[in-house]
């Protein structure tokens, strides 16, 4: 399939009610053509909810979703050039591999000349060829979810839209379907908006992330500024940050903020800096923190060991320390020493990674 001409999105100031429930409010972003979008938050967030408002599955209360600048808001579905996959693929079970991606261009009333090489090129695309004589009953889980990708490519439209589309698949062939996924989305070049609750699988699929709760955008970036600068408390929680703790601002100097935690100064970051005086959380993963030597001369937390696993290639420690406990990852392979439970050490962490979040 040749390249598609990707399409730019934007919406502005979306919202839904539901009778008296607001469950989507003041959505706005932007995407560059060609970018992949994940909508990425817990169950009942309002991500699909979103998705399902830009296929037109949904009708909007307000707002608009432009598509190369035009409001397609008013639209009905099968006039918006969209491109769906669903969680459960809605495959038709009494049609071939074959005849379920030609179902679109037949709806289109394309010649059958046509239908027969495109959907030949959307097979051999998704690496179905030899298979497009079988019914989905006959087909994996996985390769459902292809001939279902391969359906809503073969129409070449200006948006593909994604439903938690490997959220059946098991581990090892969602790993494998993320990255045929990934370089297929790229090297189509076609504007694509995926939803998932799953953080790693939005931090290697995209090239933007919506973070949502309760149907607000929280946190809009590139998928490195969501992991290791995360804007809010909850979006902290929700990437993995294990460790938010509470301090005081004792003075900043640009992005470079100093902090006191049970009579411990350290530095962290915040974007604009803070006044002294101020409460703040800290934010840092565990593994930006270190348990070290207690006669370790760098600043941290002495305290003791609590607890102690080792997790394949990782050890998980347990800390106690200026009044609340820490946890730290350490590499199984690097660790130069491990700490037992019980011994007394040292809690260094990370200025860079040390993240300041107003209360």
């Amino acid at each position: 399939m040749d390249k598609i001409q990707g399409s730019s999105l934007s919406l502005r100031r979306l919202d839904k009610y539901y009778d008296r429930f607001h469950v989507i409010r003041d959505v706005s972003l932007d995407v560059p053509p060609g970018s992949l979008l994940t909508l990425l938050g817990p169950s009942g967030c309002g991500k699909t909810t979103v998705l399902r408002m830009i296929a037109g599955f949904v009708a909007s209360t307000s707002g608009e979703i432009l598509v190369d600048g035009r409001d397609i808001a008013g639209l009905q579905p099968e006039a918006r050039d969209t491109g769906m996959v669903f969680q459960n693929y809605a495959l038709f079970p009494h049609m071939t591999a074959a005849d379920n991606v030609a179902f679109g261009l037949r709806m289109r009333r394309l010649s059958k000349a046509e239908i027969v090489e495109r959907v030949r090129d959307a097979l051999d695309m998704v690496k179905l060829g030899a298979l497009a004589g079988r019914y989905p009953s006959q087909l994996s889980g996985g390769q459902q979810q292809r001939v279902a990708l391969a359906r809503a490519l073969v129409v070449r439209p200006k948006l593909l839209l994604l439903d938690e589309p490997l959220g059946a698949l098991d581990r090892n062939l969602r790993d494998e379907m993320q990255a045929e996924l990934r370089n297929l989305q790229r090297s189509l070049g076609i504007t694509t908006v995926v939803v998932t609750h799953d953080q790693d699988e939005a931090l290697y699929l995209s090239d933007w992330i919506a973070v949502l709760k309760e149907g607000r955008i929280e946190q809009f970036g590139q998928p490195l500024d969501i992991y290791d600068r995360p804007a809010s408390q909850f979006v902290s929680r929700f990437m993995g940050i294990a460790n938010l703790l509470p301090a005081r601002v004792v003075g900043s100097v640009g992005s470079r903020v100093e902090i006191a935690m049970g009579g411990v100064r350290v530095a962290g970051w915040h974007p604009e800096g803070l006044a002294a005086g101020r409460d703040v959380q800290i934010a840092v993963r565990p593994t930006h923190v270190e348990v070290a030597a207690a006669i370790d001369p760098r600043d941290g937390f002495v305290g003791t060991v609590s607890a102690v696993a080792e997790l394949g290639e990782k050890v998980v420690y347990q800390v106690d320390a200026a009044g609340t406990r820490f946890e730290a990852h350490a590499s199984r392979m690097r660790s130069v020493r491990r700490h037992e439970p019980g011994a007394t050490v040292k809690v260094v962490l990370d200025p860079d990674h040390t993240i300041v979040l107003e209360r």
